[in-house]
């Protein structure tokens, strides 16, 4: 069995990658991101490329990182690993993560970032707790815990100008998924499969990127995928292909 019919993007989009190549790098059109006076980043682990490509279109645009896992301690303790293994390892290998994390420093010097654990309450909690000015730009990757900020998105729709959002296990949320595409009020403008994840019985990804735009530029009266800007999240798997029900 295929897809069904509404994961698939109505149109074809003027789309840009903004971020790393492979896995941190998402398609999106950047006038969404111009047009954003805030950005809720939702997972960071130890990838903020996107973030900091986000910052070079738009450096008036607030920015508010959320991860249970990312600090400077737990950068740092990677980096003394690297050091205690450094005749087992390349320097090339070394020397990169020393800068990723005087990076961290540096970026998050200019940038807020929370160690937080994604809750129901967590964006009501945000909104309430910091400066927050709408239109909002929210990207989101935190591993199966988007489906507990789907009904806040939809309640706050009016605010957000575009959402990047990672579904996790989706042959078992397809109706959450379903519902949240519905009822967030946004266009859908990409959809990409996240080879990292293993396929569902009928060969389907079961993890999947998804863009939302409120303001999308046509570009084509039918989507094509993959889109020429789309590259493997990990570039040492097969690609997954996209098969869509006809109705």
């Amino acid at each position: 069995m295929s897809l069904p019919r509404y994961l698939k993007p109505k149109k074809q989009y003027l789309l840009e990658r903004i971020g790393n190549n492979n896995d941190g790098g998402y398609l999106v059109n950047s006038k969404s991101i111009i047009n954003s006076k805030s950005l809720i980043s939702f997972g960071i682990g130890n990838n903020w490329s996107f973030e900091k490509n986000f910052q070079n279109l738009n450096n008036k645009c607030k920015i508010f990182c959320y991860d249970n896992y990312i600090c400077s301690k737990t950068l740092f303790s990677e980096f003394i690993k690297e050091i205690i293994l450094f005749y087992k390892l390349d320097l090339k290998k070394i020397f990169n993560t020393f800068i990723k994390n005087f990076d961290y420093i540096f970026f998050f010097k200019k940038n807020k970032i929370t160690r937080h654990y994604v809750t129901s309450n967590s964006i009501k909690n945000i909104l309430k707790k910091e400066k927050i000015i709408a239109p909002i730009f929210f990207k989101i990757d935190i591993e199966g815990s988007e489906y507990r900020i789907l009904e806040d998105l939809i309640k706050i729709k009016k605010k957000i100008i575009a959402i990047i959002i990672e579904f996790h296990d989706i042959d078992l949320h397809i109706d959450k998924i379903k519902k949240f595409i519905n009822n967030i009020d946004l266009q859908l403008t990409h959809i990409h499969p996240n080879n990292f994840a293993i396929l569902d019985k009928s060969k389907n990804p079961t993890v999947i990127e998804l863009t939302f735009e409120r303001f999308p530029e046509i570009i084509g009266t039918s989507a094509k995928l993959p889109n020429k800007k789309d590259q493997k999240c990990d570039p040492s798997k097969n690609d997954i292909n996209l098969r869509f029900q006809s109705k």
